[in-house]
């Protein structure tokens, strides 16, 4: 019998979980920076950051539409098929900017097996949307430990033998190949006999179609999400280079901590206020919001004090004393996360309540603003520039997101 788990240890499960996964993205950047360069920094962030649009785009946020579908519209088997084949024309769209672009050979070659490596994610992550939905944390945890040990193990070692980023690469997609089919599939498969779920592809295309519709506006907001953060560091590969976009990269990796406290935070209450905003229970549902959001401007806060403090002493042991140069840069990064945690929780309180449609507007007005000011900024300040664009960003999105929210509780209220 399979049975939910506590609020608190969906939690703490979730911050473990998200806690090692993020450490081994910043381990990945260290593991380059310290066996590597800067340029090889700067390549693997310019191959997430082409990657990671396309891929939560096609990805349609499947899986929050899946885990906020209390009514069950329509059953897992239907979410699995559309995950399945979005995952395969990311990299057949992810290949073709890469051809549009004119990229060199060897970083056409990392920008594609980055592409596969992610779209292997996106089938995990929709495994992960049905242990999220019965509340089952703890395998996502698991799955995300197994993968971020492996991850690292067989990057170093294909950089140390090769001293090239494709290898790493590589090595990064046969590790995540492995879990999916040694742990995901068969938890999923366990869920699946309890709960009577099949897990059989099926092509029905009207309900695809259905799904799709509903999913599109979650997805292209997810999407815009991600150029919208990755918009300062196509700016900085355009105008200073790739070896500058690696020093960024490698500096902004300390926000990594914070956005793994808040994505646990946001995915082990997701499932709870979504049953709060079904019942039209107002008060519990602000309640438990303003807790999550006291707790990510605290965050914030601390981030950039220890930043002001111990910023050049981190940067030159985790990274190298080129990287230490850039301390201001840092503590102007850190200091964007007092908006940019609170923010993050603010987008789930809304996918909560099932408002999709306004987002994209309202991440598409953010970008139209980075694109005025990045540009200006980067080439005169530098990374100064960039990471007073994200806080300039990052503001104006804070309070466009604040006054919809009010408006949802407003309409919650009145619905009570």
């Amino acid at each position: 019998m399979v049975h939910t788990l506590s609020l608190r240890k969906n939690f703490s499960w979730t911050f473990i979980g998200n806690l090692s996964y993020a450490g081994s993205q910043w381990l990945i950047l260290v593991v380059l920076a310290k066996l590597g360069n800067p340029e090889m920094v700067g390549c693997f962030a310019l191959a997430m950051s082409i990657t990671s649009p396309i891929i939560l785009f096609c990805n349609l946020a499947i899986r929050e539409t899946y885990v906020t579908d209390q009514h069950n519209d329509y059953e897992f088997k239907d979410y699995l098929s559309i995950r399945v084949i979005t995952s395969a024309i990311a990299i057949l769209v992810t290949l073709m900017v890469s051809v549009y672009r004119g990229y060199d050979f060897m970083t056409s070659i990392s920008i594609v097996l980055f592409s596969g490596f992610r779209a292997l994610e996106a089938i995990s992550d929709i495994f992960y949307g049905l242990f999220q939905k019965y509340e089952r944390m703890d395998w996502i945890a698991q799955s995300m430990i197994l993968k971020s040990c492996l991850n690292i193990a067989f990057l170093s070692v294909s950089i140390y033998l090769s001293q090239m980023l494709w290898a790493g690469l590589l090595g990064m997609f046969l590790a995540i190949l492995m879990i999916l089919f040694a742990y995901d599939l068969r938890t999923a498969l366990y869920l699946s006999h309890a709960k009577g779920i099949t897990l059989n592809l099926r092509w029905k295309y009207l309900d695809f179609l259905k799904i799709c519709w509903i999913t599109l506006p979650l997805g292209i907001t997810i999407s815009l999400v991600s150029f919208n953060t990755n918009l300062p560091r196509y700016i900085i590969e355009e105008h200073l280079g790739k070896a500058q976009l690696g020093i960024f990269a490698g500096v902004a990796s300390f926000m990594l901590l914070g956005n793994t406290v808040m994505a646990a935070l946001g995915q082990s209450t997701l499932p709870r206020l979504c049953k709060l905003h079904a019942k039209a229970e107002a008060k519990q549902f602000l309640v438990l919001s303003s807790k999550v959001l006291g707790i990510a401007v605290g965050l914030g806060f601390l981030g950039w004090i220890i930043s002001l403090g111990f910023g050049k002493y981190l940067l030159s042991i985790f990274y190298t004393k080129e990287y230490a140069m850039y301390d201001d840069v840092l503590a102007w990064l850190m200091f964007c996360t007092i908006i940019i945690y609170p923010l993050s929780f603010l987008g789930y309180m809304l996918n909560a309540a099932r408002n999709f449609r306004i987002q994209p507007f309202v991440l598409g007005f953010c970008i139209v603003l980075g694109c005025m000011i990045g540009p200006l900024w980067i080439p005169l300040y530098q990374l100064y520039g960039a990471a007073w664009m994200i806080l300039c960003v990052s503001v104006a999105q804070f309070v466009i997101f604040v006054m919809i929210v009010l408006y949802e509780l407003f309409k919650l209220h009145r619905k009570f």
